[in-house]
This record gives structure tokens, C-alpha cells and sequence, in this order.
């Protein structure tokens, strides 16, 4: 995937990370000012980034995708069934999992 190919498949438009959620919520397209995005459709190959091997094939049968950095952290399965792994990644990325969370729930 080229850097062209990587930057055309985040949306246009730019939300506050604290305010992503609300995005999630309507599993709208969105991207922050940092590095906190989410995309409906299924997370490519190329986007596994420090995603486990374990979670990687549903990642790629999502209907909408959250991701901090290039790493998928929650997603919406065809089925309707959310899932978060509960994977420890960084400070920041810690923060955008409470962001999938919040969003995410009903």
C-alpha cells in the first residue's frame, strides 16, 4: 500500500478525540487531529499495526473499524456484536480504547 493509498483511505474531516465517541456512536467516518480514526468497512491488511495475530482475521470481516495509529482497536462485526480486545497498548492508545468503548456501547 502505497502513502497515497494510506492517507485516501482515512475520511476528510477532523473531530476532537474527546468527542470521536460520538462518531463511533453513529459508526460515522472520522478522524482527530491526532491519531485516533474510524472508517465503516473492514480493516485492510495493510492496517494490522500491533493488532494481535488472534483478532486479525475478524478484524477484516468488520462493517465499521476504529483504529489508533494504524492498529484496528475495536470494531462491529457483521452480526451486530461489538468486539475491544483487551490488549494493553500505550498511554494514548489506552485513551482511544475509553473512546471505542464509550462509543460502542448501547
Amino acid at each position: 500500500m502505497t502513502h497515497d493509498t494510506k492517507i485516501a483511505a482515512k475520511p476528510a474531516g477532523k473531530t476532537s478525540t474527546g468527542e470521536a465517541w460520538i462518531a463511533i456512536r453513529h459508526r460515522q467516518a472520522f478522524t482527530t487531529h491526532g491519531a485516533l480514526w474510524g472508517r465503516p468497512g473492514p480493516a485492510p491488511r495493510a492496517y494490522g499495526g500491533y493488532l494481535p495475530a488472534e483478532y486479525r482475521a475478524e478484524a477484516r470481516e468488520a462493517v465499521y473499524v476504529v483504529y489508533s495509529y494504524s492498529t484496528p482497536i475495536g470494531w462491529e462485526n457483521p452480526d451486530g456484536t461489538v468486539t475491544i480486545p483487551d490488549v494493553k497498548y500505550s498511554v494514548t492508545t489506552s485513551k482511544h480504547q475509553t473512546q471505542a468503548r464509550r462509543g460502542f456501547s448501547k
